[in-house]
């Protein structure tokens, strides 16, 4: 997941732990856990590459803060939240779309009250019309 990765990659360590994998150190980013695992030294040598290139001048909280929280989302529409919004509104519940409308207002803030908005996508929208199987013109 590109928003949650480039969000967790800001508060990657410039230098990963020997006893720790850098998909566990990433956290929740990636759908398939084994595959990550699988490609697990291309990723350290990746991020090893990538440190080198942001690491000059800036301390670590400013390249946290200013080069990757401030221009790296925590919450993105999502198809699938938009339809579990639309399938309660259906309902007569409108408030998943006041909450949804409200994270959306501050997309760079993250909190108790937008964890909702930047999970992975669940596996039951995975295959659900609306939520992942939209055509360009959709």
């Amino acid at each position: 997941d590109f928003t949650r990765f480039f969000r967790a990659l800001g508060g990657m360590p410039r230098v990963l732990p020997p006893d720790r994998s850098a998909s566990q150190l990433l956290g929740d980013v990636f759908y398939d856990a084994a595959k990550a695992a699988a490609r697990e030294d291309e990723l350290r040598a990746w991020l090893k590459t990538w440190h080198e290139r942001v690491s000059h001048g800036a301390s670590e909280p400013e390249r946290r803060e200013r080069a990757m929280r401030a221009v790296n989302p925590s919450i993105v529409l999502r198809n699938f939240l938009s339809q579990q919004a639309i399938d309660a509104a259906e309902q007569g519940d409108f408030s998943g779309i006041g909450a949804l409308l409200t994270a959306l207002r501050t997309p760079y803030e993250h909190g108790a009250d937008t964890s909702p908005f930047d999970a992975l996508r669940p596996e039951w929208a995975r295959h659900k019309a609306g939520c992942s199987m939209l055509s360009c013109s959709s």
